[in-house]
């Protein structure tokens, strides 16, 4: 799933998968797009940054392309660009800046799960108040990934109730189902480029209703890499909700290591439309953020 293939001179495929609209999953797309760039520049330089438009949603049962330009390459810096299209459709135009990093100090390591499994609940162990429908979404978004998940000690009720009081914010605990090989640091880039997008606007679920009767959609996503990541243990996801108005929401996320290293800070732009009545969806008419009313 977290690979590529070349399929011509500075262009890989990857197989997408789809969501429940028949598009392939943005985060997977983004992912690839990233990998595709990381084949392109030597292996003295690491990804530390990458930007991201989502153009249109595509066909999840056709192969995605990723043509790379190369924008610049340095001794010590260089930057590409990535279109990940299908035949003449631009589905995500990306950015990626990669900087000579040293790595010489970094252990390769996989981390005990034990100390997170001791403090976290799995989907089919979450108590409550989590309806049906709640478990449901989780257990869609979860079933599908590449990853085990679990929630820390308090259950993610933002993702449940429309009208609570505060900001959209919680955790999650990520990890692979198989093994990555320790020195493959693209890879595992890689894997935080997916696992950054598995949850994050949902973190705007508070604001605008039950998450399981809103529709999500990605307008851009951003990110940047801090510590070098040379394991393939559990990495905490902490997403929140920092702003919305008039259906269109920005959130704010980071990567943590089990020893609390920030890994990656992410920030993701995006529209929530709500189910009407007639079983459609419409722009939503959340609550305004606070942070939204304190700038406007």
């Amino acid at each position: 799933m977290l690979r590529v293939n070349a399929a011509g001179p500075h262009e890989f495929a990857g197989t997408p998968l789809g969501n429940s609209r028949g598009t392939p999953y943005g985060g997977l797309t983004l992912a690839h797009a990233a990998l595709a760039a990381d084949l392109t520049v030597g292996p003295a330089l690491s990804l530390t940054s990458l930007s991201a438009r989502f153009l249109a949603p595509g066909d999840a049962s056709r192969i995605v392309l990723h043509a790379v330009e190369e924008v610049h390459s340095g001794r010590s810096v260089a930057s590409r660009r990535v279109v990940s299209h299908q035949n003449d459709t631009t589905l995500v135009d990306t950015s990626a800046l990669f900087q000579r990093r040293n790595l010489a100090n970094v252990e390769a390591r996989t981390d005990d799960a034990t100390e997170v499994d001791a403090t976290t609940w799995s989907i089919d162990d979450l108590p409550g108040p989590l309806d049906d429908d709640a478990r449901r979404w989780l257990a869609g978004r979860i079933d599908w990934s590449p990853f085990e998940v679990r929630f820390p000690n308090t259950p993610p009720l933002a993702l449940q109730v429309g009208t609570q009081d505060g900001a959209g914010r919680y955790q999650a605990w990520l990890r692979p189902r198989s093994p990555l090989a320790a020195s493959s640091r693209a890879a595992l880039q890689t894997v935080l480029v997916f696992a950054s997008d598995l949850f994050l606007l949902s973190a705007a679920a508070p604001t605008y209703g039950p998450v399981h009767e809103l529709q999500l959609i990605t307008l851009s996503h951003a990110m940047w890499f801090h510590e070098a990541v040379l394991d393939s243990g559990w990495v905490l996801c902490q997403q929140e909700l920092i702003w919305s108005r008039d259906g269109q929401v920005c959130c704010r996320g980071s990567l943590h290591d089990t020893r609390g290293r920030l890994l990656a800070t992410t920030v993701q732009e995006g529209i929530v439309r709500t189910k009407t009545r007639e079983g459609g969806y419409g722009v939503g008419e959340g609550r305004q953020h606070p942070a939204s009313a304190a700038s406007g």
